[in-house]
């Protein structure tokens, strides 16, 4: 049995069931839970019981409130680190972005139940993904991006440099209890937790002091949850995979079934629908056939390399 689980606001919530019928295609007796706004709480609830959904709606502020996170996070920023001539608007998606890896550790740390796997919830599986084998989860690595400050903050925790680094951002990831009793052992490891505090706000002060270890603010991305336990698997001796065929970039509308069908024959496990990326409701086929090109892995590494070609020139 796997225990799928998803953090969200309300504007993602369309994705939800459709994934929800993608995944009883794939795996047997899955249960679901949503880690939910309070303030949406009723109304996603509601959502569901209308759709027929059977999951476990969580208020995050079991895990840890919005005004507390931002309390515990900004405690260890200086004012002019906060002030640092940033935009309302990246400060607040921002703050967003470090406060949802927050409730996906904690909602794990919290729930160590036999077979844990998250998704984001705009992605949506076109093919089944094998997440885990002989009770080790499968780590399952991404030829798309290698974030350099990704790889600090798993050297900083783990106190180890991997020889060869890759990236396991792949808007999912799964993790057994043992390895969820590991990752308290190594995030205890690096940072001991105070007994008044909860979890939510122990992981979030370790987010906040490895952000402000190497970096003067925090209105990038310095530190994915999905390194961090990928590596943290990695140490307890589970498996890389083959890097995943997945569509992400160029994906500027939502696609139709019959696409959908066509990604999964053409090797691709799953489709992500990003706000900031998206451009229309509905990709029409030169938009599909555009986006396959473009997210072939071979394809993808060429023109990054080309990208970062063009900024050095």
């Amino acid at each position: 049995m796997i225990n799928f689980f998803f953090v969200f606001k309300f504007n993602k919530i369309d994705y939800i069931p459709q994934n929800i019928n993608q995944i009883n295609k794939f795996y047997k007796n899955s249960s679901y839970s949503i880690v939910s706004p309070g303030n949406e709480f009723d109304r996603i609830n509601n959502y569901f019981l209308k759709n027929l959904c059977d999951v476990n709606i969580i208020n995050e502020e079991n895990y840890i409130s919005f005004d507390l996170f931002k309390f515990y996070f900004l405690k260890f920023f200086k004012d002019e680190q906060i002030t640092n001539i940033v935009p309302e608007k990246r400060f607040k998606i921002m703050m967003g972005w470090y406060y949802q890896q927050v409730l996906k550790i904690t909602h794990v740390l919290q729930n160590p139940k036999s077979n844990n796997v998250m998704i984001d919830a705009d992605t949506i599986l076109l093919r089944k993904i094998n997440f885990f084998e002989n009770g080790k989860s499968i780590l399952h690595k991404s030829c798309y991006e290698k974030n350099k400050n990704y790889k600090l903050a798993c050297q900083e925790i783990f106190s180890y440099i991997p020889k060869n680094w890759d990236s396991y951002t792949v808007q999912s990831f799964s993790i057994t209890k043992e390895e969820v009793e590991f990752l308290y052992e190594n995030f205890n490891n690096f940072f001991q937790k105070d007994e008044d505090d909860s979890i939510g706000i122990w992981i979030t002060k370790i987010i906040a002091t490895v952000v402000t270890k190497f970096n003067n603010n925090f209105f990038d991305s310095y530190f994915s949850e999905q390194d961090i336990i990928a590596n943290s698997n990695l140490l307890i001796g589970c498996k890389k995979n083959n890097e995943l065929k997945f569509l992400r970039s160029m994906v500027v509308g939502e696609l139709n079934p019959w696409m959908l069908k066509i990604a999964s024959k053409l090797g691709f496990s799953y489709v992500t629908y990003e706000h900031h990326i998206l451009k229309k409701k509905k990709a029409n086929f030169a938009d599909f056939i555009l986006m396959s090109i473009i997210n072939f892995p071979i394809i993808h590494v060429f023109l990054k390399r080309v990208q970062r070609l063009r900024k050095i020139l």
